[in-house]
Parts: C-alpha cells; structure tokens; sequence
C-alpha cells in the first residue's frame, strides 16, 4: 500500500511549522487584538506553538506508524479507527499540556494558565481530530481501491482460465491433424469420412463432458483411448489398444484422461511405421497396478517433455500413496498406475474439478 502523506518528507518540514503559526494566529485572535499581530509575530508564544506542532506531529506519525503495522490483514475495521482517534487524542492532550505547563512554570514563572491551557488544548484538539479523520478516510479510499484492484485482477485471470481452458479442450494440434486427415477422406473415401467424423465428435464430447469429474471409470477411459487411436490412425497405421484385464477391474477409477493423455504420449514419441504398428498392451501385475506397455521405436525429432506425466504423477498424490510412474524396459515403455477404488465419493473431493485432463492437456499443447 502507498504510504499515507503524513510520512512523507516535505510534510514533515512544512507542515508543523505552517500549522504552529496558525495556532499562534488563532490564540492571538482570542487572547489580544489583531492589530498586535505585528508586534507579537515572533514572540515565544509563536516558537512555543511551531515546537508544539513539531512534537505533536511526530508523535502522532509514530503513533500511526505503529497503527498502520498492526492492521489485521482483513482490513480496517471501525474498532481500529476508534482505536487511532482515541490514541491521537490522548498523545495531543499529554503534549500540548506537558509543553503549556513547561513554558509557563520554566520560561514565564507563572502558575496560573488553565485559560491558555484550556484554550490550546481545545484549538490542538480540534486539529487532531481533523488530521485522524483525513488519514483514516484515506487510508479507507486506499484500501477499496486495492480491494477493486484485487478483485478486477483475480476476475481477469478467472476469464484467462476459463480461455485456456477452451483452448485445452479444443486441443489445436489434434484438431488440424484430424482435419487434414478427414479433408483427406472427403475426396477419397467418402464412407470412411463419416466413420471418422464420429470417431472425431465422440472424442471432444468426452472431453466436454469430463471437465466436471475428477474420477472416470477405467471402461470409459479405456473406450476414450480406443476412439483417440482412431483418430491417430491415419498418422500411426495400424495402432491398437490391447486390454488384458478381469471384468471386475473395469469398474476401477482413474484421474479423468489419464489414458488418453498416455496414449498421446505415446502416439507423439513413436515412429509412425506400417511394417510395426504400435502396439499398447494393458494388463495388471501382481502388485495390483495397472501396466501400460508399448514397444515404441521413437522418433528421431521427438521433444524429451515429460510436464505431462509429471503432472499426472503430482495428480496421484491426491488420491493414493502408491506413486504413478515409468520407466524404458526392455519389454518397452512401460507405465504403472495405482486402481482408486471408491467406498465413500464425499472423500474424493481432493482437486478441483477437471484439474487432471486441463493440466495434462496445457502440458501437451505447450
């Protein structure tokens, strides 16, 4: 926050001084006639009230300072502004008479002033109270405009997101590769053009639709992976999916678009090749973990970019102490993720909704 204008420099010179001889202006006017204020312009009584307005000054800034440091982080609230008018008011009542009585037992040798006392307190008072005032209003003014601020910049990255997020659904890459493929099929295979526009709108509605969930059932990640290949088809002939799973495995869970977003890992590292179409096997081991394993020949141009499954990895610790992971075996890539198995779906709110597949998707478009 900007620092209010009772710390800075030239207000502190210019300000005590100006407001002192406006005092002795405002006590003259009480006490004499204005037209001794010539003669009386440079008395003590007009250094006594620049020293009192000096001291004043001082404290009271220290006294905001230490105010200003304390403020709750929820804001200023009207305790808090009580507080600071009920603590420059006592600093200003402590000084002003500390100093009254100092000049007129030490200075004049007088004993009797409650009038000037009273006089001087009132007029300090009265100036204290309208310095509180106008340093908590725009400390007020300062703190609704960083609020705006704050708020008008969190609304502009909700609307960057929720571009992005249209951006990863739309997944450009995959898009123009499946247009050039289908603009292909138009020409050619007419019959075929209409299989893969199906295959094409099965997989942006599944995309759609699970951008609500956080877990998908392995049968339905296992058919979002089948159409996937089949869009990839045309670029890696021949590729298919190989399950080799028990029934019951099948109502398992999975982060949403965990594998398709394996499978187009793979899709993007392999050497497209006819005489040995890629091949992924799924199976579970005897640890219970689910096996994903292709033998790839990898592409000579291939980006080492692994954001993907490092996200995923970082997506499991959410859901279960076993880890996701992969490693090159000479059986080929091989890639090892934990079943979720849900007794309670209250206990599965963990990451907000659509976290995996959006994630997945900005490390694969990136």
């Amino acid at each position: 926050m900007k620092q209010s204008f009772v710390h800075s420099l030239s207000f502190r010179i210019f300000g005590p001084p100006l407001h002192g001889m406006l005092m002795y202006l405002l006590v003259l006017l009480i006490f004499d006639n204005i037209d001794q204020l010539t003669v009386h312009y440079f008395s003590q009584e007009a250094m006594l009230c620049i020293g009192l307005s000096w001291t004043l000054s001082e404290i009271l800034r220290w006294a905001t300072k230490r105010w200003e440091q304390q403020m709750p982080e929820q804001g200023l609230k009207r305790r808090q502004a009580l507080i600071l008018l009920l603590t420059h008011i006592g600093w200003s009542l402590c000084i002003i008479s500390a100093g009254i009585a100092a000049y007129f037992y030490l200075v004049i040798g007088y004993s009797s002033f409650s009038t000037e006392l009273i006089t001087l307190n009132s007029l300090y008072l009265v100036t204290t109270l309208i310095y509180s005032l106008l340093h908590i209003g725009i400390y007020y003014m300062q703190q609704h405009t960083i609020a705006r601020l704050e708020a008008e910049e969190e609304l502009k990255q909700q609307m960057e997101q929720q571009l992005s997020k249209l951006q990863q659904s739309i997944e450009p890459e995959l898009l123009t590769h499946s247009l050039e493929t289908l603009l292909q099929l138009v020409y050619n295979h007419r019959e075929e053009a209409e299989e893969y526009i199906d295959y094409l709108s099965t997989h942006y509605r599944y995309t759609l639709n699970q951008q609500q969930q956080e877990l998908s059932p392995l049968k339905d990640e296992l058919q979002a992976t089948r159409n996937l290949l089949q869009l990839y088809n045309r670029k890696h002939p021949g590729t298919r999916l190989e399950v080799l799973l028990p029934e019951a495995v099948l109502d398992s869970k999975l982060p949403s678009g965990t594998l398709p977003a394996i499978a187009k890992y793979i899709l993007q590292r392999a050497l497209p090749d006819v005489t040995h179409p890629t091949l992924i096997t799924l199976k579970q081991n005897n640890k219970g973990l689910l096996v994903l394993q292709c033998q790839v020949y990898e592409r000579l141009d291939f980006p080492q970019n692994e954001q993907a499954l490092l996200a995923l990895q970082h997506t499991y610790t959410y859901y279960s102490d076993q880890s996701f992971s992969w490693q090159q075996q000479k059986e080929g890539l091989c890639f090892y993720l934990p079943l979720l198995f849900m007794k309670n779906e209250a206990v599965v709110a963990s990451v907000p909704a659509a976290t995996t597949l959006n994630v997945l998707r900005t490390c694969f478009d990136s």
